[in-house]
């Protein structure tokens, strides 16, 4: 019966550890999801402020210098 019970582990071993696997590569897919979502946002972000930035040079000019030497 020894031997029985030690098959009886093994089984539940490989079965719990392979639900682990399982629940650590959905941790992992949804993390790297996360990942590419804030990274798209971040691109969408510094697009949005270089567009903003060539705005005002355009409009402002010259003036920005002197916004420049104002700190705030």
């Amino acid at each position: 019966m020894v031997y029985g019970l030690e098959i009886c582990a093994q089984r539940v071993a490989v079965d719990v550890c392979h639900h682990i696997r399982n629940c650590l590569a959905s941790i992992v897919a949804n993390t790297k999801r996360e990942l590419m979502l804030h990274t798209r946002g971040g691109k969408q972000l510094a697009k949005l402020r270089f567009k903003a930035k060539k705005a005002t040079e355009e409009k402002l000019g010259s003036q920005l210098d002197v916004f420049a030497a104002v700190k705030y």
